[in-house]
């Protein structure tokens, strides 16, 4: 037992550095969502209870995993060897050393004993788990079964789940009938991810280490993460419009404390005022950011979960890959190491590393199997680069999204090293003397990939936890080529429409997802991922997969539709760039009725010059979100088409389609419905580059601040509209007399809104009227604003400016 102590011990020392990591870590995401913190609590639980581990140059930890030697009990001086050597140094000073005459070492007691407790503190902790959850079910033996495995109870006042194997879903009898649906659907989305085993698994790791409070803390936090995440999976599921009456919803069902007791396997809906301010600021994240962050997960968890090796691998010459027989050769100047990592070779900028020991990458190669590889090509968007292949290998290049260098010097040094994609193609070798330039699936037909795509749903919905899904034939019923592109890579671009069916081994019991429905005893699914548009082009008369390019929010009806959706798609996998015209742009900057600003980019499509149209090709919103526009002709034509006409309108004295205010301002007004805005509202870049269609706009809010706290960053804010006699049309739409409504000049509207959540950082300027010089602000702390804010008989009214999401800047307005 002793030994198993010990081994405790040690893992719970090495645990303990790992969860103070991802606290950090947490504290980092806090604006990510929450399933990337709570995926990364299961590298703290796995070094909790796995007393082995493999060895990485990924690795993170930079303590000795082996703390306490096992014959410490034993050793004449015993020490520690945590690698730390402040720590080592004071304990190994206090630890009692062996005595000659003694038959017994003090080290072998204070482990006994140790022991003893440890293992006495687990008996006690399971059995009064064991105690509290039959307590627990003896009072749910009145609830009353509504349906499938719904309840509903009357002594216990929050929704709960409860059990492991066929876990039931428990709710109070005082929900409203808008309620219900909300929270069944939280509840069950815990059922589909396995919650609730995963707690009770954690909760049984987090006994055996109950005398570390770090991993209290680390199971209390998972928790926390598991709700918010499942709350961010209930508003993607059930749309972004029901964050407030969801929020309300929870309001309703907040409580002092938990009334669930310390079960393991039941948990309800707790931490209301937390849940509540992630719902109401929980936004869709952009897609390089979710691509970026799960990288960066996935390179925490393999530096987390292994120890530490002493080998790098630098190497000074052309690099040779035996076990996968490639070679690359190494351009003169370059500064760099090579890390293999299984079938990962990274390559890596040698003269740069950063505070936290990683260096930035130059590119990376795969080496997949062909039948991973027609996989992944399967499920878009696939950002590798196709290298070559060889035998049943395929080598994939993966470049590196953005650099994270901070010194000039170095930055420029760096972009001096860093090769093409076609540089990089040229200097990759399968032997010493020949480049092979083959293309994966040379022999597969475009049915092949049809089946192919079918496959891989099948084995989606065969795995789905939400429904018991067993398929026994399949069928093709559609595939037709919808449509052909010729100007948007140098190769044809072929868009082909697939329409399907699944015969399942048994319709009874089957769950349906939205979209799916059994027709004749074969189950068709008519949403996005059931209706594929499967994607191809040609590389030198061999046929390339791209991708299902019916993955948008809008219908592939129309030919405009269809190219739109294909350079999303390809801008997502990075082989088109954000710009649909290169040359001059024109940057056209305006206000939503929400308050936020937004931008369009203007382009010359076809004429470039004062005699060329101008349209509007994309537009972003207040976040830094991008639209692409699609042309909205009355006939069913390509874009280019459809701005040839209207060029030759231009031409026939339709003068407004060179005027790129004109042309943009008709899209606020027509296509985005912004009629409130004027003309005068627009600020103009002209010309303009994409940089500065890319750099994201400030938004610009006047209102009524409350709810902000020294501690929260969130606040609320009352939206108002400040009008004076500038604002005539604004006024006379209001419908406003201005002898009456505005004697002093101006008049405060104030719609009945919901409060709109807003978060600032610790750059954040409060800015204060100079009551000595009402034409200047005072800058003041955040707790001087609060103060004054608090100590007025009136409320003041503030102009709050955001970026980014962030609020920059909140300056107070003058009222006479």
């Amino acid at each position: 037992m002793e030994r198993l102590f010990l081994q405790v011990i040690n893992m719970t020392i090495t645990s303990s550095y790992v969860i103070l990591f991802i606290i950090a870590v947490r504290m980092i995401l806090k604006r990510s969502p929450r399933i990337f913190s709570y995926g990364l609590w299961s590298v703290a639980f796995l070094r909790l209870v796995l007393p082995f581990s493999f060895e990485s140059i990924f690795s993170l930890v930079s303590i000795n995993t082996k703390t306490i030697p096992e014959n410490i009990a034993y050793a004449p001086k015993p020490q520690i060897q945590s690698g730390i050597r402040v720590i080592d140094g004071a304990v190994n000073r206090v630890l009692p050393a062996a005595h000659a005459e003694a038959s017994v070492n003090p080290m072998e007691i204070w482990i006994s004993i140790g022991s003893i407790i440890w293992l006495l503190g687990l008996i006690i902790l399971l059995f009064y788990c064991i105690y509290i959850t039959f307590r627990f079910s003896g009072k749910l033996k009145s609830a009353r079964h509504l349906y499938a495995n719904v309840y509903e109870i009357h002594s216990i006042d929050i929704p709960f789940l409860f059990g492991l194997f066929k876990p039931k879903i428990y709710i109070p009898k005082n929900l409203s009938e808008s309620e219900i649906p909300y929270i069944i659907k939280h509840e069950e989305i815990h059922i589909r991810r396995k919650d609730h085993l995963i707690k009770f698994a954690a909760y049984l790791i987090t006994i055996i280490h109950w005398f570390n409070p770090l991993v209290w803390l680390a199971f209390y936090l998972m928790n926390e993460d598991m709700e918010l995440s499942c709350d961010e999976a209930v508003i993607r599921e059930l749309g972004y419009g029901i964050k407030k009456d969801y929020s309300k919803s929870l309001l309703s069902l907040s409580v002092e404390r938990s009334s669930l007791g310390a079960s393991p396997i039941a948990f309800g809906e707790n931490k209301t005022r937390s849940r509540i301010k992630n719902i109401l600021n929980y936004k869709r994240p952009k897609f390089w950011v979710t691509i970026i962050t799960t990288i960066v997960i996935i390179i925490l968890a393999i530096g987390l979960l292994s120890n530490p090796s002493d080998d790098i691998g630098a190497i000074d010459n052309n690099y040779v890959n035996e076990k996968y027989e490639f070679y690359f050769e190494v351009p003169e100047n370059w500064k760099y190491k090579v890390i293999e990592d299984g079938n990962i070779i990274r390559f890596l900028y040698s003269g740069y590393e950063s505070e936290y020991g990683g260096y930035q990458e130059f590119f990376t190669i795969a080496i997949v199997s062909k039948e991973e590889y027609i996989r992944a090509l399967s499920d878009p968007p696939m950002t590798g680069i196709y290298l070559a292949e060889k035998d049943n290998l395929v080598y994939i290049l993966n470049m590196p999204l953005d650099c994270i260098i901070f010194d000039r010097e170095k930055v420029e040094e760096y972009n001096e090293m860093v090769l093409s994609v076609d540089e990089i193609k040229e200097r990759f070798y399968l032997n010493p003397s020949d480049s092979i330039r083959n293309h994966p699936g040379e022999n597969l037909t475009i049915e092949d990939y049809a089946w192919v795509y079918i496959d891989n749903q099948i084995q989606i919905y065969e795995s789905a936890a939400w429904g018991d899904f067993k398929f026994v034939d399949k069928e093709i019923t559609r595939l037709e080529k919808v449509s052909t592109f010729d100007h948007i890579l140098p190769s044809t671009v072929e868009l082909w429409k697939l329409e399907y069916r699944l015969k399942p081994e048994r319709t009874e019991g089957i769950v349906l997802a939205d979209g799916m429905s059994i027709e004749d005893g074969w189950l068709v699914d008519y949403s996005n991922m059931g209706r594929p548009y499967l994607t191809f082009t040609y590389d030198n008369g061999r046929l390339v997969y791209l991708g299902n390019a019916n993955i948008q929010e809008f219908e592939l009806d129309t030919l405009a539709n269809q190219e739109t959706a294909i350079r999303i798609m390809l801008e997502n996998m990075g082989i088109l760039r954000g710009e649909s015209y290169e040359g001059e742009h024109v940057v056209i900057k305006f206000p939503l009725s929400t308050g936020e600003t937004s931008q369009l980019l203007l382009s010359q499509p076809l004429i470039k010059g004062e005699r060329g149209i101008w349209v509007v090709e994309r537009w972003m919103d207040g976040n830094g979100n991008i639209y692409l526009a699609t042309p909205q002709g009355e006939e069913d034509v390509e874009a280019e088409d459809y701005y040839r006409s209207l060029q030759e309108e231009s031409q026939r004295g339709a003068l407004r389609l060179l005027d790129p205010v004109e042309v943009g301002y008709d899209y606020i007004i027509n296509q985005l419905g912004q009629r409130l805005v004027k003309k005068s509202h627009l600020l103009v870049i002209n010309p303009a580059t994409l940089d500065d269609f890319l750099e994201t706009p400030v938004s610009h809010y006047i209102g009524y601040i409350t709810m902000m706290t020294l501690e929260d960053r969130i606040f609320h804010l009352d939206r108002v509209e400040f009008l004076t006699m500038e604002d005539e049309e604004r006024i006379a739409e209001l419908n406003i007399d201005v002898n009456v409504d505005m004697p002093s000049g101006f008049y405060i509207y104030n719609k009945d809104n919901y409060p709109t959540s807003l978060e600032v950082l610790d750059s954040t300027q409060y800015l204060l009227l100079d009551w000595t010089d009402l034409s200047r602000h005072n800058r003041v702390t955040k707790e001087d604003f609060i103060e004054y804010n608090n100590s007025l008989e009136y409320t003041p009214l503030y102009h709050v400016y955001t970026k980014d999401g962030y609020v920059t800047i909140i300056e107070e307005q003058y009222i006479p």
